[in-house]
């Protein structure tokens, strides 16, 4: 029997739509988003404020699904080693959180990762494809880790003129 191989996903943007809700804080804020820019036209020092702001509402626990993910993932993991991998960790109890979502929305995984190098993370585990929504990660998971499939959902804030040979699918 042949070994399964490995496929990394991320969960914000790929799995959970994280976007319509962080909008939705800014705008009650005053602020509306910027939708070409993942740091949704925020400075990165007031980007990371909000970020922890939005973070004490607890949303790992309540953000909603992506249309299909579930079933998408879960086919996956018939024929491949699921791993997610998510910054999530560095938020308010953001590990303890996600896994109670991830097991309550029952998507099949062999482990989940909390880290915010997802280069390294795809290299040490040759994954085979990764599965992102973040230009900047997808560039670092395809230099530290070249032979790697990176699918990119396409999003107004991961446009580019290169060609990095990313695999573009639509949500």
């Amino acid at each position: 029997m042949v070994e399964k191989q490995n496929v990394g996903i991320d969960l914000d943007g790929v799995v959970y739509n994280y976007d319509t809700p962080f909008d939705e804080f800014l705008l009650s804020k005053g602020i509306i988003s910027v939708k070409s820019e993942y740091s949704c036209g925020l400075l990165k020092e007031k980007e990371i404020k909000f970020v922890m702001e939005f973070a004490e509402y607890k949303p790992h626990l309540w953000i909603p699904l992506l249309p299909r993910a579930v079933t998408s993932v879960n086919r996956l993991s018939q024929i491949y080693n699921i791993f997610l991998v998510t910054a999530r960790g560095s938020f308010f109890n953001g590990q303890e959180d996600t896994i109670q979502k991830i097991n309550q929305d029952k998507i099949t995984y062999n482990k989940i990762i909390f880290s915010c190098l997802k280069g390294e993370v795809a290299k040490n585990l040759n994954f085979r494809i990764f599965v992102e929504d973040h230009l900047k990660n997808a560039i670092d998971i395809k230099e530290k880790s070249p032979d790697t499939i990176i699918y990119l959902v396409d999003k107004e804030h991961n446009q580019c003129n290169e060609n990095y040979g990313f695999i573009r699918v639509f949500g």
